[in-house]
């Protein structure tokens, strides 16, 4: 009689499959417009990413998996994009880092950039971060600040998106 297959039956039953899959987090800010000539301007920026959970923003539960089952998690993209106006021109921006916080967790930075082209839109440098404590967490927000040249700057009020795709590692339900 072979056992191989009962075998190998009793250690799959005992493994806890794991999956991977990404999901999309967007925010939007508006930066104001500025005429004022040769001036650095400051730029925190609400992308409206505050007190995220998780379970709701991935939806966990099509993947059959929830936070509590994360392992690790990374930004596998981050692109930051102007809507409007259009044709947008994101040139005007000098330096902007983006961060991530939860409570418990010190706050890290996960993406960066220090040129940013006279396009609509840019991709973000990803800083190499594991993000399973923080999306483990109850919430967790993103935060981006910089800087930008007013000569530069667009005169009227610019919208700035962003598009973050995660790639989270978690074993199933």
């Amino acid at each position: 009689m072979n056992r191989l297959p009962f075998v190998s039956a009793l250690l799959l039953a005992g493994c806890n499959p794991t999956i991977s899959f990404d999901t999309t987090l967007k925010g939007a800010a508006q930066v104001p417009g500025s005429s004022v000539p040769t001036s650095v301007i400051s730029l925190p920026i609400d992308l409206g990413l505050n007190n995220i959970n998780i379970d709701q923003s991935a939806n966990l539960k099509n993947s059959n998996t929830d936070k509590g089952h994360i392992d690790h998690a990374r930004v596998k993209s981050l692109t930051l994009a102007v809507t409007n106006p259009t044709p947008g021109d994101i040139s005007f921006l000098r330096t902007l880092k983006f961060s991530i916080a939860a409570p418990g967790q010190a706050t890290k930075q996960i993406a960066h950039l220090e040129t940013f082209p006279a396009l609509p839109s840019a991709q973000m440098t990803v800083d190499v971060i594991d993000l399973a404590p923080y999306l483990k967490a109850d919430s967790f927000s993103i935060t981006a600040e910089g800087t930008g040249t007013a000569p530069r700057a667009p005169p009227q009020s610019t919208t700035l998106e962003a598009t973050m795709v995660l790639t989270i590692d978690a074993h199933v339900l």
